[in-house]
């Protein structure tokens, strides 16, 4: 059926539709940038906004490109609508990136923890990927999320449910890729309880490990010590090998954390034996886990029997026949670790690894004190502006919590519960007040490292074909 008026009406509001969406997202965008005065994430706006204003202006070329004099109205209708569809994909995913960048405006407590969240992500992810690449691309976004235990999630990982409109992984998948951003969740727990914000140094492993392409490498060297334990090279590989990227962002975390990062772990994973010899489907059984995390603290020459809390690893292991053939494997595994990179580096000079630190009477156990103190933190403002300093406070932060009931009533009354919350409320006050005047406070966009070419016009692409690849089906109301 020809009716070019008709054609023309229904191309007008596509046009419109996605220029009001458009002008939405600008607008959106430009008070985030606004609001950043120090231009700490000046390179994850204008990454997203090359990307977004690429892809609007690649949807807008086609919508216009609809031959509504050539075409039958049926024909310009079904255009049209693949094109409403992509409109709100493209609502979507900038209603994803704007809600975990909106959680920090304001002075609640949640944008005082993501703030001070994003100085230990700098600290992790900076200080490591300038050291053993220079330049790199946009750090890690933290944001708050109900769940249990942090997360990260790649740009070019799966889309989290909250974006799926529908089943169509390869769609979700392709998709994430074109977002320059990656974003790191963190659980509501840490906003009462920043000492957590440790948990960031493995999340943040997931990232560097990444950048620095070594995936294949870590699968490849913890399956060939597994095998040196009698694994059969398939069951080395669906195991061990599995396991690489967490086991990389554990040892990651014991580099640039001490071993702060194995205190947390046990927090999460410590319970009954039988439980903790169950292997998981990316990680190994957490007295496992465990175990390759204190062997790799000792060889560093770190103090790992505290944070253990008197868990005998090898005995929880040897109650199951797999978990104490995984067992086996921990002292080879921890060999491959501490083995010449690829590049003949080492993973703990890439990581900057300072054992000086995490010594008694240095800078972890002095900030321990510092913010267990009823006093206001008297702090040095010009090593406050040091890269290192927002990871050492937050080490600081978890030895402070768990070392706090020291010296208080040993009971189970309301008095000495009141007496250990004073002491955990000034560390949590503390801690926030502290991680906000750490890292350096200039603009972060020098960091940053060209976008992928076309990565704006692959997401208009993504968009705008997405029915077709549906083989044409359409969502009913």
């Amino acid at each position: 059926m020809k009716n070019e008026f008709s054609a023309i009406v229904r191309r007008e509001q596509t046009k419109q539709q996605l220029e009001l969406v458009s002008e939405t997202i600008i607008k959106e965008l430009k008070a985030l940038v606004a609001s950043d005065e120090l231009g700490l994430h000046k390179t994850q706006f204008e990454s997203i906004k090359t990307i977004l204003e690429t892809a609007i202006g690649e949807l807008k070329t086609h919508v216009d490109e609809i031959k509504v004099a050539e075409l039958d109205l049926e024909d310009v209708y079904d255009a049209c609508r693949d094109f409403d569809e992509a409109i709100i994909w493209l609502q979507r995913l900038w209603g994803y990136l704007n809600e975990k960048f909106g959680q920090r405006q304001g002075t609640g407590e949640v944008s005082r923890l993501l703030k001070a969240a994003d100085e230990v992500v700098w600290s992790c992810f900076h200080s490591v990927l300038s050291r053993s690449i220079g330049q790199h691309g946009p750090a890690p976004l933290t944001y708050i999320e109900p769940e249990y235990s942090p997360a990260t999630i790649q740009t070019d990982m799966p889309l989290p449910p909250s974006l799926r409109l529908e089943a169509d992984l390869e769609f979700l998948d392709q998709c994430l890729e074109t977002l320059p951003v990656p974003v790191l969740r963190l659980p509501p727990t840490c906003v009462s309880s920043p000492w957590w914000l440790v948990l960031i140094g493995h999340e943040v492993g997931h990232h560097v490990q990444y950048a620095l392409d070594l995936i294949a490498h870590f699968r490849k060297g913890l399956t060939a010590a597994a095998q040196s334990k009698k694994f059969s090279e398939d069951e080395a590989a669906s195991t061990w090998g599995s396991w690489g990227e967490e086991i990389f962002s554990d040892v990651f975390a014991i580099m640039i954390m001490g071993e702060s990062a194995l205190r947390a772990i046990v927090e999460l994973e410590t319970g009954p034996s039988e439980k903790m010899v169950r292997r998981k489907p990316n990680y190994p059984a957490p007295a496992i886990r465990l175990a390759l995390m204190k062997e790799l603290a000792d060889r560093l020459e770190l103090k790992s029997e505290k944070a253990l809390l008197g868990l005998d690893l090898e005995a929880i292991a040897n109650t199951d026949p797999l978990s104490a053939m995984d067992y086996a494997v921990v002292p080879a595994a921890i060999d491959f670790v501490l083995e010449p990179l690829p590049d003949g580096s080492s993973l703990t000079e890439l990581c900057g690894f300072r054992k000086s630190v995490f010594n008694e009477g240095d800078r972890v156990s002095g900030w321990s004190v510092l913010l267990k103190s009823e006093n206001d933190p008297v702090i040095d403002k010009k090593k406050m502006l040091e890269l290192n300093t927002a990871r050492d406070v937050i080490c600081g932060s978890l030895k402070a919590w768990a070392e706090h009931a020291k010296g208080t009533t040993a009971s189970d009354s309301q008095a000495a519960y009141s007496e250990r919350n004073k002491i955990r409320d000034r560390i949590r006050n503390n801690t926030i007040d502290v991680l906000l005047l750490s890292g350096p406070r200039e603009t972060r966009k020098a960091v940053q490292t060209p976008l992928r070419q076309g990565q704006g016009k692959a997401l208009a692409d993504l968009l705008r074909n997405r029915s077709k690849r549906k083989g044409g089906a359409q969502g009913a109301v």
